[in-house]
């Protein structure tokens, strides 16, 4: 039997994997359902009138890829790669939990993300859209968890290489 310490750090370092996710799932799917049961499909709200159109609530279907990328003909593609991406996370799952707090997070937001859209495309066919801010093409919760993942995971190996180097240096 292991101390209760070591359960604790455990449990501290497998946090990230666990509620990043099941964050995410639920605030990309609550958002979604809300925009669904409030804003007439293709139509827009202005939420802060004087950003104008920098800033919108929108409801778009989206069969393509994140942020619009990809035409409807990728749809399969994209299934099979969220499938793929899921299965990857969970069966490095061991390794991820005990490696740096940054690829936890990153990969903690990747996977709800992921399963955020795949729940979409799934149950509708295509994902709901439901912001457009500054870019033209529309996102949801769901690729800007993907967006966060790719970005944690990025700046968090840049930075372990660049700390690699300064130590080999010396």
């Amino acid at each position: 039997m292991q101390p209760a310490s070591a359960l604790q750090n455990i449990w501290q370092a497998r946090k990230a994997l666990v509620f990043t996710p099941l964050a995410v799932i639920l605030l990309d799917q609550l958002t979604k359902a809300w925009v669904r049961a409030t804003i007439p499909l293709s139509e827009s709200r202005l939420p802060i009138p004087a950003l104008g159109n920098s800033l919108r609530i929108v409801h778009f279907d989206n069969a393509a890829a994140a942020f619009g990328l990809l035409g409807e003909e990728g749809a399969p593609f994209i299934v099979a790669f969220g499938f793929a991406a899921i299965g990857l996370i969970l069966f490095f799952y061991p390794r991820i939990a005990v490696a740096e707090p940054y690829m936890r997070w990153a990969f903690g937001f990747l996977l709800g993300g992921f399963v955020g859209n795949l729940i979409d495309r799934l149950w509708q066919g295509y994902v709901t859209d439901i912001l457009v801010i500054l870019l033209p093409n529309a996102f949801n919760v769901a690729d800007l968890a993907n967006l966060t993942g790719f970005l944690v995971l990025l700046i968090g190996y840049l930075e372990e290489s660049s700390a690699g180097q300064r130590a080999e240096s010396r």
